[in-house]
């Protein structure tokens, strides 16, 4: 019985499984057909329902695996889809156009191997992964936020459209068949067609690369460009040429050559480049003198350093070339003590700080101006410069080559000149000084690693139209400022240079902004190339006759007044050409305008009748002198220059020497006067002063010429302002009323119908 019974449960199993075999099949057969993708985005899946792709018809966040992977080409434009997720499950596709939907984010179609025509025009997207896809023809990606892209596997695209993007960069290298590529519109700072020859067949090749305001170079091969590239003016069509092992191949770069050097370079010659690489752990160093002119962006990668000497410049041209990497800008003081001051700027930015600058000058000797104090202000030294500010710092404490010892230095008994290093990425571009007080004195200074043009700032600025550079040494009696305005400069000690329009590397300024005026801007337009040892000293300006006076004594007093005759000037004041005095000093030599003391005078196109009153002031009886500078124009001829000091009636033609006087403490503004003609003395042949009579009576002024005819009658006051006439007298009288001057000296000069001419002084 057990044994039917066991035959009877084992017949019985044998048939439920023969049974269940088929039911097992035929559920994991309908579960594989039945597999799904995800499609979250309801924008998407209906698309693929409307394309008759989801056969299921229901928007459920899923699609029929089946259904998607056998689609060869989907075209899903302007279908409000954000989210592409399921897009990687279409293994068979080769065509994707998906224009003008609001897709955000990454994409990945790395997966579609089969892809050859990818269309993405005018989305969001930061980034896309199209690696690997070698069959890859046609890439559209116009209108989206795109920064980076890898095309290093998509050798055989022909068409590549990357316009209005974000990119700074494009490796397309490896195209060697492209032949149409728009990046128009992006933050290109170099673009490398070189090798791509259907690129550049003329007629066929489409390239452009226009609105990439950063573009400087665009390297290319020895052919010329087809005639279907576009490109910005700003950017230029370079060749490479490269310096190592001691020379340039294949050739010393000029404006068309993108340049590299990878190789120690100490040479004593200006390069000029579209944009300059120093690669390979290269030192180079630009020798004092010479120029670096670029058109586009100073590249310097990691491990090698760029170097400017003294005296040296980096000039960049566009704009919007953005530097890479850090360089050093060697700027030389003038000689200084140990307690003097150098105001300053810096060329670079980065994280240099003040104290990095001059690490042995005491921390609590570094000072910015204040505009609402009008002084300068204590600030910390451990705060990076700021571009286009100006900074006053003090001389090292102790001599860097001989520390710890009491050098002559130290004891202030010599000089030294401080050899700054600026470190940092070269300033490029527009720089401005914003948030500035209006009619304000603010210290600012040239933000750029080449000198700038001190009239270019000033025609650009809303200004009082006057720059003021310190130059005061330590126990100097003088004022602290050398002074430039478009009339010319004025020194403010006897051993320094004038300012003449360069403001140096690393020189920091006081100006003044205008009435309405809140930021100070420096731009590319103002740099230049001059390579003057000094912070101010340029070429000398043209059309211009100007004197400069010196006020000197024993005691080491120094003043400097500068009279400048220039088209544009009037005997008012003129914004740009006259520079007001910064009364900082009780001992001055100046002139008047509007009572007011000025230490730079413009006056209207040169009249030898011209007189120039002067002002004159001191806290320290004692003797003096005056005496001529420098001249150019008119005057560096034979024309004399007489100063007229009316206290004693002395008479002085400087350009034959200086004039010696004493004067006791107080301010005069009426004892000295420059003029360019001698009054006549008196012989048979001339006209007799003596015979001549000039009075007042009851406010009114008589001239009395004896038996000559009076041609005209001018009168002056002592600051030389005409201020009445009388012509065509044809009389041996004549009379003026109603003059308005008065408690002064007039001037009287008298004009005969025979040429003879005298000058009288009246009382008024």
């Amino acid at each position: 019985m057990n044994e039917i019974l066991h035959n009877l449960r084992l017949n019985f199993g044998r048939q439920i499984r023969v049974l269940l075999i088929p039911v097992l099949f035929a559920m994991f057969t309908n579960f594989a057909s039945a597999q799904t993708t995800a499609i979250p985005d309801a924008n998407f899946e209906q698309a693929l329902i409307t394309l008759g792709i989801d056969t299921d018809g229901v928007v459920n966040a899923a699609v029929l695996t089946a259904d998607i992977s056998v689609v060869t080409s989907l075209g899903i434009s302007g279908q409000n889809i954000s989210n592409l997720t399921g897009i990687e499950a279409f293994s068979s596709l080769q065509t994707l156009t998906c224009q003008n939907n609001p897709i955000t984010g990454s994409l990945n179609l790395s997966m579609l191997t089969n892809l050859t025509s990818i269309s993405f025009l005018n989305n969001q997207l930061s980034s896309i992964n199209v690696t690997g896809l070698t069959n890859l023809t046609y890439l559209e990606l116009w209108l989206n936020q795109l920064t980076s892209i890898d095309l290093s596997t998509n050798v055989n695209l022909t068409y590549l459209d990357c316009d209005q993007n974000q990119f700074t960069s494009l490796d397309v290298s490896l195209l060697t068949g492209l032949q149409t590529f728009y990046c128009n519109t992006n933050l290109l700072t170099s673009i490398d067609v070189r090798g791509l020859t259907s690129l550049a067949t003329n007629g066929v090749g489409i390239f452009q690369c226009s609105v990439n305001p950063r573009l400087s170079c665009i390297l290319i091969d020895t052919v010329a460009p087809a005639t279907q590239w576009l490109k910005d003016p700003t950017a230029t069509y370079c060749t490479l040429t490269t310096y190592s092992g001691g020379a340039w191949s294949p050739a010393t770069p000029t404006a068309n050559n993108s340049a590299v050097i990878e190789a120690n370079y100490n040479v004593a010659a200006d390069i000029t480049a579209c944009s300059l690489i120093i690669k390979n752990n290269a030192t180079v160093t630009i020798p004092s003198g010479n120029d670096v002119n670029l058109n586009g962006a100073l590249t310097v990668t990691a491990g090698s350093t760029f170097t400017l000497s003294n005296n040296a410049n980096l000039v960049q041209t566009n704009i919007n070339s953005t530097n890479s990497g850090a360089i050093n800008v060697n700027r030389n003081s003038n000689d200084l003590f140990r307690l003097d001051y150098t105001l300053w700027s810096s060329p670079v930015t980065g994280t240099q700080t003040l104290a990095n600058f001059s690490p042995l000058t005491s921390t609590n000797r570094f000072y910015t101006y204040s505009p609402s104090a009008n002084q300068y202000n204590l600030v910390s030294s451990a705060i990076p410069f700021a571009p286009g500010t100006g900074y006053l710092i003090r001389m090292p404490n102790e001599d860097p080559s001989n520390l710890g010892l009491v050098s002559p230095y130290y004891l202030g008994a010599s000089p030294l000149t401080y050899n700054g290093v600026f470190t940092g990425t070269p300033n490029n571009g527009g720089v401005s000084v914003i948030g500035l007080a209006s009619d304000t004195y603010n210290a600012v200074g040239n933000p750029y690693p080449s000198t700038i043009g001190a009239q270019l700032f000033l025609d650009v600025n809303d200004t009082n139209g006057i720059l003021y550079f310190w130059r005061k040494k330590n126990a100097d009696l003088g004022s602290s400022y050398a002074t430039f305005s478009n009339g010319g400069g004025t020194s403010s000690t006897p051993t320094s240079a004038a300012p003449d329009g360069t403001i140096g590397v690393g020189q920091g300024f006081i100006v003044k902004t205008g009435v309405a005026a809140t930021q100070l801007n420096f731009t590319n337009l103002m740099r230049t190339t001059n390579n003057s040892a000094q912070f101010f000293k340029t070429k000398k300006l043209v059309e211009k006759s100007r004197v400069w006076l010196n006020l000197t004594n024993t005691s080491g007093v120094f003043s400097q007044a500068l009279v400048s005759y220039v088209d544009g000037a009037t005997l008012g004041f003129d914004k740009g050409i006259d520079g007001k005095y910064i009364n900082d000093s009780p001992i001055a030599l100046t002139s008047n305008i509007n009572n007011e003391e000025y230490t730079i005078q413009g006056r209207p196109a040169f009249d030898p009748s011209d007189v120039v009153g002067l002002n004159f002031k001191t806290n320290v009886a004692g003797d003096y002198t005056i005496a001529i500078d420098h001249v150019d124009g008119l005057f560096a001829t034979s024309q004399d220059i007489y100063l007229l000091d009316s206290k004693t009636g002395t008479e002085t033609n400087l350009k034959v020497g200086g004039y010696n006087f004493t004067a006791a403490a107080g301010v005069d503004n009426s004892r000295f006067s420059l003029k360019y003609q001698k009054t006549l003395k008196v012989d048979s042949s001339m006209l007799n002063d003596n015979k001549i009579q000039v009075y007042k009576n009851k406010g009114t002024l008589f001239v009395n010429a004896g038996e000559k005819a009076i041609k005209s009658v001018k009168v002056y006051d002592v600051q030389g302002r005409l201020i009445a006439e009388q012509n065509n007298v044809k009389a041996n009288m004549a009379s003026i009323s109603n003059l308005k001057a008065n408690n002064q000296v007039l001037i009287v000069r008298v004009a005969c119908e025979d040429n003879s001419e005298v000058t009288k002084k009246v009382m008024n």
